[in-house]
Protein backbone atom coordinates (compact mmCIF):
# COMPACT_ATOMS: atom_id res chain seq x y z
CA UNK A 1 0.00 0.00 0.00
CA UNK A 2 1.27 3.74 -0.63
CA UNK A 3 2.36 6.09 1.32
CA UNK A 4 -0.77 8.29 0.09
CA UNK A 5 -3.17 5.60 0.70
CA UNK A 6 -2.12 4.58 4.33
CA UNK A 7 -2.16 8.37 5.27
CA UNK A 8 -6.54 8.57 6.12
CA UNK A 9 -6.05 5.38 7.49
CA UNK A 10 -3.41 6.32 10.00
CA UNK A 11 -5.50 10.21 10.50
CA UNK A 12 -8.50 8.21 11.59
CA UNK A 13 -6.34 5.62 14.22
CA UNK A 14 -5.08 8.68 15.49
CA UNK A 15 -8.51 10.61 15.51
CA UNK A 16 -10.07 7.28 17.31
CA UNK A 17 -6.84 7.67 19.45
CA UNK A 18 -7.18 11.30 20.72
CA UNK A 19 -10.60 10.73 21.42
CA UNK A 20 -9.81 7.86 23.62
CA UNK A 21 -7.67 9.38 25.79
CA UNK A 22 -9.39 12.53 25.66
CA UNK A 23 -12.77 10.48 26.97
CA UNK A 24 -10.76 8.90 29.81
CA UNK A 25 -9.06 12.15 31.00
CA UNK A 26 -12.51 14.11 31.15
CA UNK A 27 -13.77 11.02 32.75
CA UNK A 28 -11.05 11.04 35.45
CA UNK A 29 -11.88 14.52 35.98
CA UNK A 30 -15.23 14.70 36.52
CA UNK A 31 -14.85 11.97 39.05
CA UNK A 32 -12.48 13.69 41.18
CA UNK A 33 -14.62 16.74 40.70
CA UNK A 34 -17.61 14.28 41.87
CA UNK A 35 -15.27 13.36 45.39
CA UNK A 36 -13.99 17.03 46.11
CA UNK A 37 -17.43 18.92 45.62
CA UNK A 38 -18.79 20.29 48.59
CA UNK A 39 -21.40 18.25 50.15
CA UNK A 40 -24.80 19.48 51.01
CA UNK A 41 -25.33 18.72 54.72
CA UNK A 42 -26.57 22.15 55.59
CA UNK A 43 -29.95 22.12 57.51
CA UNK A 44 -30.88 26.13 57.62
CA UNK A 45 -33.79 26.78 60.76
CA UNK A 46 -34.99 30.38 59.95
CA UNK A 47 -37.55 31.82 62.95
CA UNK A 48 -39.75 34.89 62.96
CA UNK A 49 -41.26 36.69 65.82
CA UNK A 50 -44.99 36.71 66.37
CA UNK A 51 -47.65 37.12 63.65
CA UNK A 52 -50.67 39.16 65.35
CA UNK A 53 -53.53 39.94 62.48
CA UNK A 54 -57.15 41.06 63.18
CA UNK A 55 -59.99 42.23 61.68
CA UNK A 56 -58.09 45.98 60.92
CA UNK A 57 -56.32 44.18 58.36
CA UNK A 58 -59.10 42.16 56.15
CA UNK A 59 -59.61 45.60 54.08
CA UNK A 60 -56.30 46.02 53.02
CA UNK A 61 -55.61 42.03 51.99
CA UNK A 62 -59.24 41.82 50.31
CA UNK A 63 -57.89 45.43 48.83
CA UNK A 64 -53.76 44.83 48.11
CA UNK A 65 -53.70 40.82 48.10
CA UNK A 66 -52.97 38.54 50.41
CA UNK A 67 -49.22 38.86 49.65
CA UNK A 68 -49.16 42.20 50.75
CA UNK A 69 -47.60 41.10 54.26
CA UNK A 70 -44.65 39.15 53.67
CA UNK A 71 -43.73 40.16 49.86
CA UNK A 72 -40.45 42.12 51.04
CA UNK A 73 -39.48 39.04 52.94
CA UNK A 74 -40.67 35.95 50.85
CA UNK A 75 -37.13 35.29 49.49
CA UNK A 76 -35.45 35.15 52.76
CA UNK A 77 -38.15 33.03 54.16
CA UNK A 78 -38.22 30.79 51.00
CA UNK A 79 -34.74 30.47 51.08
CA UNK A 80 -34.44 28.55 54.36
CA UNK A 81 -35.15 24.71 54.34
CA UNK A 82 -37.42 25.63 56.91
CA UNK A 83 -39.00 28.34 58.28
CA UNK A 84 -41.47 28.45 61.42
CA UNK A 85 -42.94 31.54 63.21
CA UNK A 86 -45.39 32.08 65.85
CA UNK A 87 -49.26 32.78 65.25
CA UNK A 88 -50.67 35.21 67.60
CA UNK A 89 -54.75 34.95 66.19
CA UNK A 90 -56.85 32.71 64.84
CA UNK A 91 -57.84 32.25 61.27
CA UNK A 92 -61.65 32.00 61.12
CA UNK A 93 -65.40 33.29 60.22
CA UNK A 94 -66.38 31.48 63.46
CA UNK A 95 -66.44 32.32 67.65
CA UNK A 96 -67.25 34.57 69.75
CA UNK A 97 -64.87 36.57 71.94
CA UNK A 98 -64.01 34.96 75.10
CA UNK A 99 -62.81 37.47 77.50
CA UNK A 100 -65.05 40.24 78.66
CA UNK A 101 -66.40 37.68 81.56
CA UNK A 102 -62.78 36.88 82.76
CA UNK A 103 -61.99 39.17 86.14
CA UNK A 104 -58.58 39.82 85.76
CA UNK A 105 -58.32 40.09 81.81
CA UNK A 106 -57.68 43.94 80.53
CA UNK A 107 -58.50 43.59 76.63
CA UNK A 108 -59.36 46.21 74.15
CA UNK A 109 -59.48 43.64 70.84
CA UNK A 110 -59.98 40.18 70.23
CA UNK A 111 -57.82 39.35 67.34
CA UNK A 112 -59.34 36.93 64.26
CA UNK A 113 -58.01 36.97 61.09
CA UNK A 114 -60.15 35.96 57.84
CA UNK A 115 -59.22 32.75 56.15
CA UNK A 116 -56.90 34.01 53.93
CA UNK A 117 -54.36 34.58 55.86
CA UNK A 118 -53.72 30.57 55.40
CA UNK A 119 -53.10 31.78 51.97
CA UNK A 120 -50.20 34.63 52.89
CA UNK A 121 -48.73 32.09 55.41
CA UNK A 122 -48.32 29.67 52.83
CA UNK A 123 -47.53 31.68 49.76
CA UNK A 124 -44.76 32.81 51.53
CA UNK A 125 -43.24 30.19 52.48
CA UNK A 126 -43.95 29.40 56.00
CA UNK A 127 -43.70 25.91 56.69
CA UNK A 128 -44.30 25.33 60.49
CA UNK A 129 -46.51 27.78 63.23
CA UNK A 130 -46.58 27.49 66.48
CA UNK A 131 -49.89 28.64 67.78
CA UNK A 132 -48.63 28.20 71.49
CA UNK A 133 -49.83 32.03 71.82
CA UNK A 134 -52.56 33.57 74.25
CA UNK A 135 -54.67 35.60 71.48
CA UNK A 136 -55.19 32.58 69.20
CA UNK A 137 -58.07 31.49 71.95
CA UNK A 138 -59.44 35.06 71.63
CA UNK A 139 -62.75 33.85 69.52
CA UNK A 140 -63.20 30.03 71.73
CA UNK A 141 -62.18 26.51 70.68
CA UNK A 142 -64.51 26.52 67.51
CA UNK A 143 -62.15 29.36 65.77
CA UNK A 144 -58.43 27.53 67.27
CA UNK A 145 -60.12 24.25 65.52
CA UNK A 146 -60.57 26.15 62.31
CA UNK A 147 -57.17 27.70 62.27
CA UNK A 148 -55.68 23.90 62.32
CA UNK A 149 -57.76 23.60 59.30
CA UNK A 150 -57.24 26.14 57.33
CA UNK A 151 -53.61 25.89 57.76
CA UNK A 152 -53.24 21.76 57.33
CA UNK A 153 -55.22 22.57 54.13
CA UNK A 154 -52.32 24.80 52.67
CA UNK A 155 -49.64 22.48 53.27
CA UNK A 156 -48.56 24.36 56.30
CA UNK A 157 -47.84 21.95 59.89
CA UNK A 158 -49.17 23.35 63.28
CA UNK A 159 -47.81 22.65 66.94
CA UNK A 160 -48.93 23.66 70.19
CA UNK A 161 -52.57 22.99 70.48
CA UNK A 162 -55.10 20.29 69.87
CA UNK A 163 -58.38 18.43 70.91
CA UNK A 164 -56.67 16.30 73.14
CA UNK A 165 -53.48 16.90 75.41
CA UNK A 166 -51.52 14.06 73.50
CA UNK A 167 -52.41 15.97 69.89
CA UNK A 168 -51.43 19.18 71.76
CA UNK A 169 -47.79 17.53 72.42
CA UNK A 170 -47.20 16.04 69.46
CA UNK A 171 -43.63 17.21 67.43
CA UNK A 172 -44.09 18.39 63.51
CA UNK A 173 -41.63 16.31 61.85
CA UNK A 174 -39.57 17.08 58.57
CA UNK A 175 -37.47 14.62 56.86
CA UNK A 176 -34.97 16.50 54.97
CA UNK A 177 -32.77 14.70 51.77
CA UNK A 178 -29.21 16.25 52.54
CA UNK A 179 -26.17 14.54 50.75
CA UNK A 180 -28.01 11.40 50.42
CA UNK A 181 -29.20 10.83 53.42
CA UNK A 182 -32.17 11.89 55.15
CA UNK A 183 -32.32 14.54 58.50
CA UNK A 184 -35.21 13.89 60.55
CA UNK A 185 -35.42 17.36 62.46
CA UNK A 186 -38.34 17.70 65.05
CA UNK A 187 -40.11 20.84 66.46
CA UNK A 188 -42.14 20.96 69.70
CA UNK A 189 -43.99 23.88 71.38
CA UNK A 190 -45.34 25.26 75.11
CA UNK A 191 -47.27 27.68 76.51
CA UNK A 192 -46.25 29.07 79.86
CA UNK A 193 -49.41 29.18 81.60
CA UNK A 194 -51.32 32.23 82.15
CA UNK A 195 -54.46 34.04 81.34
CA UNK A 196 -54.82 32.93 78.10
CA UNK A 197 -54.13 29.36 78.81
CA UNK A 198 -58.27 28.31 80.05
CA UNK A 199 -58.38 24.39 79.20
CA UNK A 200 -61.62 23.91 77.31
CA UNK A 201 -62.16 21.40 74.28
CA UNK A 202 -58.99 22.98 72.57
CA UNK A 203 -55.74 21.57 74.63
CA UNK A 204 -52.90 23.63 74.64
CA UNK A 205 -49.09 22.06 75.38
CA UNK A 206 -48.47 23.53 78.84
CA UNK A 207 -45.23 24.25 79.57
CA UNK A 208 -44.64 22.27 82.77
CA UNK A 209 -40.46 21.79 83.86
CA UNK A 210 -40.36 17.78 84.42
CA UNK A 211 -42.83 16.94 81.55
CA UNK A 212 -41.08 19.12 79.11
CA UNK A 213 -37.55 17.73 80.28
CA UNK A 214 -38.83 14.28 79.50
CA UNK A 215 -40.44 14.69 76.79
CA UNK A 216 -36.97 16.49 75.35
CA UNK A 217 -34.77 13.42 76.12
CA UNK A 218 -37.87 11.37 74.21
CA UNK A 219 -37.45 13.21 70.66
CA UNK A 220 -34.15 13.95 71.20
CA UNK A 221 -33.45 10.22 71.09
CA UNK A 222 -35.52 9.68 68.00
CA UNK A 223 -34.64 13.25 65.64
CA UNK A 224 -31.24 14.53 64.12
CA UNK A 225 -32.27 18.09 65.15
CA UNK A 226 -34.93 19.16 67.71
CA UNK A 227 -36.18 22.14 67.54
CA UNK A 228 -37.96 23.38 71.31
CA UNK A 229 -39.80 26.30 71.39
CA UNK A 230 -41.64 28.37 74.55
CA UNK A 231 -44.25 30.85 74.65
CA UNK A 232 -44.28 33.17 77.84
CA UNK A 233 -48.01 34.06 78.62
CA UNK A 234 -46.82 37.71 80.41
CA UNK A 235 -45.96 40.70 78.47
CA UNK A 236 -42.12 42.07 79.45
CA UNK A 237 -41.55 45.46 79.50
CA UNK A 238 -37.72 44.51 79.99
CA UNK A 239 -35.16 43.39 77.00
CA UNK A 240 -33.17 41.85 80.15
CA UNK A 241 -33.37 37.48 79.80
CA UNK A 242 -34.92 36.82 83.18
CA UNK A 243 -33.23 33.99 85.48
CA UNK A 244 -36.40 31.95 84.98
CA UNK A 245 -36.12 31.99 81.15
CA UNK A 246 -32.76 30.78 81.15
CA UNK A 247 -33.39 27.89 84.02
CA UNK A 248 -35.89 26.52 81.58
CA UNK A 249 -33.88 27.06 78.21
CA UNK A 250 -30.65 25.90 79.59
CA UNK A 251 -32.01 23.52 80.83
CA UNK A 252 -33.74 21.81 77.62
CA UNK A 253 -30.57 22.00 75.54
CA UNK A 254 -29.09 20.11 78.24
CA UNK A 255 -31.97 17.45 77.85
CA UNK A 256 -31.18 17.35 74.29
CA UNK A 257 -32.48 20.15 72.31
CA UNK A 258 -30.62 21.55 69.24
CA UNK A 259 -32.09 24.99 69.29
CA UNK A 260 -34.50 26.49 71.80
CA UNK A 261 -36.81 29.44 71.37
CA UNK A 262 -38.44 31.33 74.19
CA UNK A 263 -41.27 34.10 72.56
CA UNK A 264 -42.38 36.43 74.78
CA UNK A 265 -44.85 39.24 74.15
CA UNK A 266 -43.78 42.07 72.36
CA UNK A 267 -40.33 41.76 73.63
CA UNK A 268 -36.71 41.70 72.12
CA UNK A 269 -34.43 39.98 73.45
CA UNK A 270 -31.08 38.44 72.27
CA UNK A 271 -29.28 35.21 71.46
CA UNK A 272 -27.07 32.81 73.86
CA UNK A 273 -25.25 30.08 73.59
CA UNK A 274 -25.17 27.46 75.56
CA UNK A 275 -23.14 23.92 75.69
CA UNK A 276 -22.42 24.73 72.05
CA UNK A 277 -26.09 25.34 71.23
CA UNK A 278 -27.87 28.40 70.27
CA UNK A 279 -31.08 29.67 72.59
CA UNK A 280 -32.87 32.59 70.68
CA UNK A 281 -34.94 35.02 73.18
CA UNK A 282 -37.35 36.88 72.43
CA UNK A 283 -38.03 38.29 68.97
CA UNK A 284 -41.12 40.37 69.45
CA UNK A 285 -43.42 41.40 67.14
CA UNK A 286 -43.28 40.27 63.41
CA UNK A 287 -46.54 41.69 62.39
CA UNK A 288 -48.83 43.41 65.15
CA UNK A 289 -51.78 44.52 63.05
CA UNK A 290 -51.38 48.19 62.27
CA UNK A 291 -50.50 49.76 66.14
CA UNK A 292 -47.30 50.82 66.88
CA UNK A 293 -44.75 48.75 67.90
CA UNK A 294 -42.68 48.95 70.81
CA UNK A 295 -39.54 47.25 68.87
CA UNK A 296 -39.69 48.88 65.30
CA UNK A 297 -36.11 47.23 64.67
CA UNK A 298 -35.90 43.42 64.97
CA UNK A 299 -34.06 40.56 63.23
CA UNK A 300 -34.97 37.52 62.08
CA UNK A 301 -32.63 34.68 62.71
CA UNK A 302 -31.34 32.27 60.26
CA UNK A 303 -29.55 28.78 62.44
CA UNK A 304 -27.75 26.67 60.04
CA UNK A 305 -26.66 23.36 61.36
CA UNK A 306 -24.00 21.45 59.77
CA UNK A 307 -23.49 17.70 59.96
CA UNK A 308 -25.92 17.88 62.28
CA UNK A 309 -24.36 20.49 64.61
CA UNK A 310 -24.85 24.32 65.39
CA UNK A 311 -22.48 26.39 62.84
CA UNK A 312 -23.61 29.58 62.65
CA UNK A 313 -26.63 32.09 62.92
CA UNK A 314 -27.76 35.01 60.32
CA UNK A 315 -28.92 37.85 61.55
CA UNK A 316 -31.40 39.82 58.79
CA UNK A 317 -32.44 43.24 60.02
CA UNK A 318 -35.73 43.89 59.79
CA UNK A 319 -37.58 46.96 59.96
CA UNK A 320 -41.49 46.81 61.12
CA UNK A 321 -42.23 50.45 61.80
CA UNK A 322 -43.13 51.88 57.96
CA UNK A 323 -45.48 54.55 58.92
CA UNK A 324 -47.46 53.63 55.89
CA UNK A 325 -47.22 49.85 55.92
CA UNK A 326 -46.67 48.89 59.31
CA UNK A 327 -48.28 45.48 58.87
CA UNK A 328 -45.27 44.78 56.75
CA UNK A 329 -42.39 43.70 57.72
CA UNK A 330 -39.39 44.62 55.26
CA UNK A 331 -35.22 43.97 55.28
CA UNK A 332 -33.37 46.89 56.35
CA UNK A 333 -30.61 47.91 54.70
CA UNK A 334 -27.66 50.65 54.75
CA UNK A 335 -27.43 52.98 57.78
CA UNK A 336 -30.69 51.44 58.77
CA UNK A 337 -29.54 47.73 58.66
CA UNK A 338 -26.21 48.95 60.73
CA UNK A 339 -28.33 50.18 63.21
CA UNK A 340 -30.71 47.71 63.74
CA UNK A 341 -28.07 45.02 63.91
CA UNK A 342 -25.88 47.21 66.37
CA UNK A 343 -28.72 47.49 68.76
CA UNK A 344 -29.02 43.22 68.53
CA UNK A 345 -25.52 43.38 69.58
CA UNK A 346 -25.93 45.14 72.81
CA UNK A 347 -28.92 42.64 73.60
CA UNK A 348 -26.43 39.42 72.97
CA UNK A 349 -23.31 41.38 74.76
CA UNK A 350 -25.64 40.97 77.85
CA UNK A 351 -25.66 37.31 77.10
CA UNK A 352 -22.14 36.79 76.44
CA UNK A 353 -22.38 36.45 73.05
CA UNK A 354 -20.39 38.05 70.28
CA UNK A 355 -22.02 39.27 67.08
CA UNK A 356 -19.89 40.08 64.07
CA UNK A 357 -21.48 42.40 61.61
CA UNK A 358 -20.42 42.42 58.07
CA UNK A 359 -22.14 43.11 54.83
CA UNK A 360 -26.04 44.02 56.42
CA UNK A 361 -25.51 40.89 58.09
CA UNK A 362 -24.95 40.35 61.69
CA UNK A 363 -22.83 37.01 62.04
CA UNK A 364 -22.91 34.70 65.36
CA UNK A 365 -20.86 31.49 65.27
CA UNK A 366 -20.05 28.60 67.41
Amino acid sequence: MSLCRRIPSLLGSSRRFIFLITFLVIGFNLAGLAETAPSNDQVSILVGGDITVGSRLTPILRRQGLDILFKPIMSEVQGADIALATLNTSISENGEPQYQSLPNVKRKQSFRAIPGLSTSIAQAGWDLISLSTPNLHDFGPVAVEDTIQHLTRMGVKTIGVGLSDYAAQQPAWFNLQKNGQVVKVAFVTYYHSGAFSQDGQIKVARALYTHMIKRTEEIASQADLLVVMMHWGKESKSEIVSQRQQFFSQSLVSAGADLVLSQRLHTLQGIQIFQGKPIIYSLADLIYETYDKRHSQVVIPKVVFQKRKFKHVELIPIWVGNPKMKYQPQISEGPQATSTLQKYQKLCEGLKTDVQIKSGRGWIHR
